[in-house]
């Protein structure tokens, strides 16, 4: 018979993780950390100037430090923990860190998302051994923060030829109606592809899709923009052929992650169906990736929910 499975609930958000622990005997308790995937704890005393006895809040398994980096808070040298013992908690350096010394405070650095450190805290796992059976329930604001700080992923942005500054004009809403200079923010994307098609309103063809001009244009397309493309034609709620028809074009040409807003957002009006295309976008692949990097720390018996 199957052993039972942890079941964590946890929330990241911008500075702190917190995990709430459901163990496989019913036990609760709950672990909270860094977003950065960082640990910190007080230092006790110095031995020779590469061991230390720690001061840490939380109880930690056998060989849970090793491996990971650690450095004095505030400064940028780091080394990495070769040894660790358990009682009392002790670890020993691989090299001597500058500023070391009793009463200040270590950062031990790991590799991996914080609700994996936070998953290897509650069940006792140290990080070179696999997770046991986890039911994971991740809450987190990673998208609104990487929206707010504008550290998204590049996007080129696919609109019907001659609508370019569709969102830069938007729907012409003013922060400030009086202000003679507005200050708009820039639209997420990082290019701009005007692809020569047009639809009426019903739906129906006025300019058909020139595959071998767009595939000319697309060869054109910089190295560093052929990661994420966006698509938003005028009209394709009605009839998204001509969306599909660039998507598979753009994912021949290299991009990995394509966004048609006929696919995620088929409404009426073009402007925030193409704002709800482009934030998928721009965050999209950042997202997947954390999500894909805690998916496959949990392993094959983990199961993953958002």
């Amino acid at each position: 018979m199957a052993a039972a499975p942890w079941q964590l609930w946890i929330d990241t958000g911008g500075t702190f993780t917190d995990c709430l622990a459901l163990s496989p005997s019913g036990e609760w308790g709950r672990i909270k950390v860094l977003s950065s995937s960082s640990l910190r704890g007080t230092v006790l005393s110095v031995k020779g100037e590469r061991e230390v006895e720690l001061s840490f809040p939380l109880d930690v398994p056998a060989k849970f430090f090793v491996g990971m980096q650690v450095r004095v808070l505030g400064e940028s040298a780091s080394t990495q923990v070769v040894s660790q013992g358990v009682a009392p908690l002790s670890l020993t350096l691989e090299e001597a860190l500058p500023g070391l010394r009793a009463g200040v405070s270590l950062e031990l650095l790991s590799a991996e998302e914080a609700p994996v450190l936070a998953a290897r805290l509650a069940s006792q796992t140290p990080h070179q051994e696999p997770l046991p059976p986890i039911h994971l329930r991740l809450a987190t604001t990673k998208g609104t923060n990487s929206l707010l700080e504008e550290n998204g992923a590049p996007v080129l942005f696919c609109v019907t030829e001659g609508f370019g500054d569709l969102l830069r004009i938007g729907d012409q809403r003013r922060p400030d109606l009086f202000a003679l200079n507005p200050a708009r923010p820039e639209p997420l994307h990082a290019a701009v592809l005007e692809v020569p098609e047009r639809l009426e309103a019903s739906g129906r063809v006025l300019r058909p899709l020139d595959e071998t001009r767009v595939r000319e244009q697309l060869s054109q397309v910089p190295a560093g923009l052929r990661q994420v493309a966006v698509v938003a034609f005028l009209h394709s709620d009605v009839n998204p052929e001509h969306e599909q028809a660039m998507a598979g074009w753009l994912r021949e040409a290299g991009f990995g992650y394509v966004v048609t807003s006929s696919e995620l957002a088929a409404r009426i009006k073009v402007v925030p169906r193409a704002e709800t295309a482009l934030v998928d976008g721009y965050l999209g692949p950042l997202l997947q990736a954390y999500l894909d990097e805690v998916a496959e720390k949990l392993g094959p018996q983990g199961d993953l929910k958002v």
